[in-house]
């Protein structure tokens, strides 16, 4: 009996560590199979910010926007820094700083995607850039957007949901956040970036989504299906990183005539 006691504790313990390596596995896998991009956050920024900056005029350049309010974006240094308040009637809520600078937001927040790691419970995000699936997954380009800093700051870790009732706390921005309950639910320009991205980052990584969760996100994918704009940040983003959401391309190749 003590030898079964035995083997079953460990087979627990290396079931446990197995779950937690999971991302890394597969990260380290993808990173050999696309290595002419080294995925991390640096370099996922710099790639973004070249994307967005040869995307700012043309055909794309009215959604080429912040993510939440579709402010028009405005660069320094070839990146976008800023943005027009005037284009989206954007107002601050109480942080004038940050409210005024456009910010890379995770849309699936790292403390998700990074809370089953070990290093995360040492040492949170600082910690696990350390670790080499947890800096793949932060570089994932998929699951970056432009947004006003202060919105970046409100929704913090708060998964996304429905919101109804709740009134506009950012000028004519119809972003809405709740403290109280922790949650954030963005506009419906949003809905479908935000939606796809989570699906994506549930499926390439092997990160289990609550099924409320899925459920919303599911619903948000069929009901805001991507524009131009998005399609063509797809493209961009596969022909760097090496791979593309397929979440986005299904939807787009359907959608063309």
């Amino acid at each position: 009996m003590t030898y079964r006691r035995t083997n079953a504790t460990t087979f627990t313990l290396l079931a446990m560590i197995l779950l937690l390596l999971i991302p890394e596995v597969q990260a380290r896998h993808h990173s050999a199979e696309h290595g002419r991009h080294r995925q991390n956050y640096t370099s996922a920024l710099k790639a973004l910010s070249r994307i967005y900056y040869t995307h700012r005029t043309g055909s794309f350049a009215p959604e080429n926007t912040s993510l939440y309010c579709g402010c028009t974006l405005i660069y320094r240094d070839l990146k976008p820094a800023g943005f027009d308040s005037r284009s989206c009637g954007f107002v601050y809520r109480r942080n004038p700083v940050r409210g005024s600078r456009i910010e890379w937001e995770h849309a699936m927040p790292a403390h998700y995607f990074g809370g089953a790691l070990g290093c995360w419970q040492r040492g949170g995000r600082r910690e696990c850039r350390k670790n080499p699936g947890f800096a793949y997954m932060e570089g994932d380009m998929h699951n970056l957007f432009p947004a006003v800093g202060e919105l970046n700051a409100d929704r913090g870790n708060f998964p996304f949901a429905p919101l109804p009732g709740l009134h506009r706390m950012y000028g004519n921005c119809p972003m809405k956040v709740d403290f109280r309950r922790r949650l954030a639910d963005p506009p419906d320009r949003a809905r479908g970036p935000l939606a796809r991205a989570y699906l994506y980052m549930s499926w390439r990584y092997a990160l289990k989504l609550a099924p409320d969760m899925e459920r919303t996100y599911n619903l948000w994918n069929r009901r805001h299906p991507p524009t131009p704009w998005e399609c063509r940040r797809n493209q961009e983003i596969a022909r760097i990183q090496g791979n593309d959401n397929p979440f986005i391309t299904k939807a787009c190749r359907s959608s063309k005539p």
